[in-house]
């Protein structure tokens, strides 16, 4: 159980350092996933972390592989 957490902990690590390094814009984000652009901003310069409903289109949109495990 503990090792399937860290694998979540890292995916979700991998796609804030994603948001912050892709040149997606803050626009881009928060159309994608519907939040505000400046909530968007705070995602991408990492004050904030993207709710778990949203991992999947910020995967798509950076290209991380999301994956469920179970």
């Amino acid at each position: 159980m503990e090792k399937v957490a860290k694998e979540k902990r890292r995916n979700i690590q991998e796609l804030s350092l994603d948001l912050e390094s892709w040149s997606l814009s803050c626009s881009t984000i928060a159309s994608a996933i519907g939040v505000s652009i400046p909530y968007a901003s705070e995602m991408r310069l990492g004050r904030r972390r993207p709710h778990a409903r949203h991992w999947l289109a910020l995967a798509q949109l950076t290209n991380v592989s999301a994956h469920s495990d179970g």
